[in-house]
């Protein structure tokens, strides 16, 4: 049910790091949307100063990049406007959170905050190219500004939080340290005329932008605590008072199903997930090259043992060092994984895949130990939530490879010309990655997220073990694609059962039925009959 109030029910609720994170998209948005629009477009002209062009200079500045030319300029005046009601917001909660009874040092801050904002609309709206010298003065009015606003933020940050004071520490050092040799570089190209300094100016000024906006993205890490509650205090919303989602957990809250949406089931735990699948059927794949080439066993078939890497948990100092170090875990797995598809040597390719299915599994592993059930409710529905994004991802791996011809399109042996979607698969996997970093610090390397004592296990772990390991291939072997279950009703020439297309959709479909059978129906899912039947 909806959390009641006097003045009205609650109809939305927006976690406070969402503010943070839509400026920093917005604003990263702005500035290198222009700088690949122009470019693209205008390389030579934008590159080009009042005394030396390309190839002289060879980079250019943010100032020609946002405001000489269309339609550069107006990509970063539609994004810079777009980022304007976030950055609002981001100063007032900012206040919000470090206000203290007695103290005017956030309401001084809190106004910096608002100038520094409106001087920046002042140098993206009156270009260059418009008014040099207002430009200029709104420019340095920014600079000015933001002295005071990052020492203010400094000095206000909660001291609770050690990740937040380290990542303001760095990114201001960055920050105040850049300006040096960029004004150096100025001089030398303004007064001087030194051929090439503008461009090593203006390096240190897209440096300056990046940390000046990295610097505000901290933020995330402070509004984990804020939520913007809208409230109808009218009673003029249209349908039930009630939210969908309050109703639904109200009535599932008994059930897995309601277990995983009350812990905020989140969708970069399913692209994880579809990444660790996809680099874990990739890596039979490339490892199946050798015996095809040498006609023979040649070595190489070891790579298929890098699944056995989570053997090494049973190391208890190694066991706390992977769950401590987790996202990085996912990380490494990622990026070897992925990545592989620029590595052109087949000996290679396969060591990189070996690497993403090592780590893909220890990380996996790792954290199902680490949020093992214990007497505390919210470890335990946090993992069911992540136990179903796996199954989840394990579906979208086998969607992929239907969709895509039996090949799944971030799998190292694809590229852009065999239609692969690599690049694709990087970018959202790097997204959900810094989402994982980013949502809570117990999910990154943090060591209270583990206790130092560990429990005495239950039961014998060597066939918990066997028990798991006998599922993973399982699903792998006849799940991971949707042809597998079908090929074993074939007899021989003509085919006279089921196809690969159109019907692996059926496999795929009854994948789908049967992990929405077992979250509304667990009991059923665990009984004996339907291990009966689907034995």
């Amino acid at each position: 049910m909806a959390p009641k109030h006097r003045d009205g029910d609650t109809v939305a609720v927006i976690p406070g790091q969402f503010v943070s994170h839509a400026h920093t998209l917005f604003a990263y948005s702005a500035f290198l949307g222009a700088l690949f629009v122009g470019v693209s477009l205008h390389y030579t002209k934008i590159v080009q100063n009042e005394h030396f062009g390309y190839p002289t200079e060879w980079f250019p500045s943010v100032s020609s990049t946002i405001g000489d030319r269309y339609p550069e300029r107006s990509v970063f005046q539609l994004f810079i406007a777009m980022t304007s009601g976030p950055r609002f917001l981001l100063v007032f909660l900012y206040y919000l959170l470090t206000n203290r009874p007695g103290s005017a040092a956030a309401k001084w801050v809190a106004g910096v905050g608002v100038f520094r904002t409106l001087t920046c609309g002042g140098w993206t709206y009156v270009t260059s190219t418009d008014d040099h010298n207002w430009h200029d003065y709104f420019m340095v009015s920014y600079l000015v500004a933001s002295i005071p606003w990052t020492l203010g933020c400094l000095a206000l940050s909660p001291p609770s939080n050690a990740r937040t004071v380290w990542w303001r520490k760095w990114l201001a050092g960055g920050f105040f340290g850049t300006l040096v040799p960029m004004l150096y570089f100025f001089i030398q190209h303004k007064v001087h005329r030194v051929p090439g300094a503008y461009t090593i100016y203006a390096l240190f000024e897209w440096c300056l932008v990046l940390l000046d906006v990295g610097f505000d993205a901290v933020t995330a890490l402070d509004f984990q605590s804020l939520e913007i509650v809208i409230k109808d205090v009218k009673g003029l919303s249209r349908g039930d008072n009630k939210r969908a989602q309050d109703t639904f957990l109200e009535t599932q809250k008994d059930k897995p199903i309601g277990q995983v949406f009350d812990t905020k089931f989140q969708w970069n735990e399913m692209l994880d997930a579809f990444i660790f699948w996809s680099v874990l059927t990739s890596l039979g794949l490339v490892c199946w090259y050798f015996p095809l080439w040498h006609m023979g066993l040649s070595g190489y078939e070891i790579a298929i043992m890098s699944s056995v890497s989570p053997v090494l948990l049973g190391i208890p100092a190694f066991r706390r060092h992977i769950a401590h170090a987790m996202p990085g875990s996912y990380l490494l797995m990622g990026l070897a994984g992925l990545f592989a598809y620029l590595v052109t040597l087949p000996e290679f390719r396969l060591a990189a895949v070996s690497v993403g299915v090592w780590t893909g599994c220890l990380g996996l592993v790792g954290t199902l130990w680490r949020d093992r059930g214990d007497a505390a409710k919210l470890e335990v529905r946090r993992l069911i939530a992540r136990i179903n994004a796996w199954a989840i991802g394990l579906i979208a791996s086998s969607i992929a490879k239907f969709a895509f011809w039996t090949n799944n399109p971030v799998w190292p042996i694809m590229n852009a010309e065999n239609g692969g979607w690599n690049k694709t698969g990087i970018a959202l996997f790097l997204v959900a990655i810094g989402r994982l970093y980013l949502r809570k610090p117990a999910m990154a390397a943090n060591a209270s997220a583990t206790p130092k004592q560990e429990k005495p296990a239950r039961g014998a772990s060597a066939l918990a073990s066997l028990g798991f390991g006998g599922l993973m291939f399982a699903l792998h072997y006849l799940l991971s694609d949707s042809s597998t279950i079908i090929l074993w009703t074939w007899s021989g020439y003509p085919v006279r059962g089921p196809l690969a297309v159109p019907h692996g959709a059926w496999t795929i479909a009854t994948m789908g039925l049967g992990l929405m059978g077992g979250l509304f129906y667990p009991n059923l899912a665990r009984s004996w009959t339907a291990f009966g039947i689907g034995s």
